[in-house]
């Protein structure tokens, strides 16, 4: 649910925004107090700004943009709009994705690095377990959802 911003204006003479005291000097003629009243609202041409909530999309082959704000009974309503992706901004965001998991991957194996010394105390199996660790997460890179990786994807570390 969107909400009123607090303190912040639209002033339709010149088509702008205004923040708290800034839309007040433009009629210092004019005495009132913060937040507006309607009727104050009405003397300084001015009306109260509705951020609408911005719409859920698929940020990998998606991106909101503010549209068309429009006025509805005296309220300025800030819409925003779903655009899908280029082609080439797909494949951007898909990079990026894919250097936080290396990124997170590398954290990963360094945190685990501890298990391959020779005087780590560890059993056996243990050890295994930690050297089957590693290894899954040098290969999540081959993933099916790779770079797309969700929690439940990535190799459990050892107990």
């Amino acid at each position: 649910m969107g909400q009123i911003l607090v303190n912040t204006y639209y002033h339709s003479p010149d088509d702008s925004v205004y923040i708290g005291r800034a839309l007040l000097k433009l009629y210092p003629h004019i005495s009132a107090q913060l937040p507006l009243s309607d009727n104050a609202l009405s003397s300084f041409n001015a009306m109260r700004i509705y951020l609408e909530d911005q719409p859920s999309c698929d940020p990998i082959h998606q991106h909101v943009e503010q549209d068309v704000n429009e006025i509805i009974d005296g309220v300025y309503y800030q819409k925003w709009t779903v655009h899908d992706r280029t082609p080439e901004d797909v494949q951007d965001q898909l990079d990026v994705r894919a250097i936080g998991v290396r990124n997170a991957r590398n954290e990963k194996l360094e945190k685990s690095d501890w298990t391959r010394l020779d005087d780590a105390v560890l059993m056996p199996e243990k050890k295994a377990e930690w050297a089957t660790y590693r290894t899954q997460l040098r290969d999540i890179t081959t993933h099916p959802n790779f770079p797309l990786l969700e929690d439940s994807d990535w190799p459990q570390e050892p107990a």
